[in-house]
């Protein structure tokens, strides 16, 4: 099995806070393939990130982002929303299910 080697970016950003296992695959990742955003509801992870300019969202606010892209309809992101709702926190359920619905009134 072949393990990929953590990124020097990923090193150096994980020697300035306290990373798990997941936290730091998750930011080698973002490093390694030059994402966009690091994707995760941790909020001790995302706060850590702040100080490092490092970009995120959370998964309810991908959503949102997916629907705005349309590479979802507001169905198929109600309905994953749906899904996600025992995972996440209800605070970011609500601000996710209020923007959805808002632009279901609004045809957009």
């Amino acid at each position: 099995m072949h393990l990929p080697r953590p990124s020097a970016e990923g090193n150096r950003v994980a020697r300035t806070v306290a990373l798990g296992a997941g936290e730091r695959e998750t930011l080698d990742l973002y490093f390694r393939e030059g994402a966009a955003v690091v994707l995760s509801d941790d909020r001790a992870f995302l706060t850590a990130l702040q100080p490092h300019a490092t970009p995120f969202l959370t998964p309810a606010a991908a959503l949102i982002v997916l629907v705005e892209r349309k590479a979802l309809t507001l169905q198929e992101a109600n309905a994953a929303l749906e899904s996600l709702r025992p995972l996440i926190r209800e605070e970011q359920f609500r601000v996710a299910r209020a923007d959805l619905q808002r632009r279901a009134r609004s045809g957009s």
